[in-house]
């Protein structure tokens, strides 16, 4: 099932780019410390990364915090967020934030994540 779905996706893609259209766009909302997140960038995201050409024809948008919620305290711009896996799963979150807003190459931005998400076990205390 998986193979045939990234065959379609591709396939697609490569039909987009031979009539000049834009690339395809992927919006992934994660957590950095969920358990599917990390099996989501050892496998799909890892892959993504090495095949060069498929960041070619899609453009991938990652968006740490999609389980997080979000309260926005007095005055204006004052927030915080809370995490389903804790503290560490925030910090990870605002790092990868950082991260893809730091880092305007897509292909370096994505290589920081990965590697991050590959070292930093899900009960690792930053205090």
């Amino acid at each position: 099932m998986k193979f045939t779905l990234c065959f379609l996706v591709l396939f697609t893609c490569v039909e987009m780019k031979k009539e000049n259209k834009p690339n395809m766009i992927i919006d992934i909302f994660y957590d950095s410390l969920n358990a599917n997140s990390i099996f989501f960038t050892h496998t799909s995201l890892g892959n993504a990364i090495v095949h060069e050409d498929l960041l070619k024809i899609v453009d991938v948008n990652l968006h740490p915090g999609g389980l997080c919620t979000e309260t926005i305290l007095e005055p204006p711009d004052n927030y915080i967020f809370t995490c389903p896996n804790g503290k560490n799963e925030n910090l990870g979150n605002m790092l990868e934030i950082c991260i893809i807003h730091l880092i305007t190459n897509k292909i370096q931005s994505l290589q920081y994540i990965f590697c991050l998400e590959s070292n930093i076990p899900s009960s690792q205390d930053f205090d």
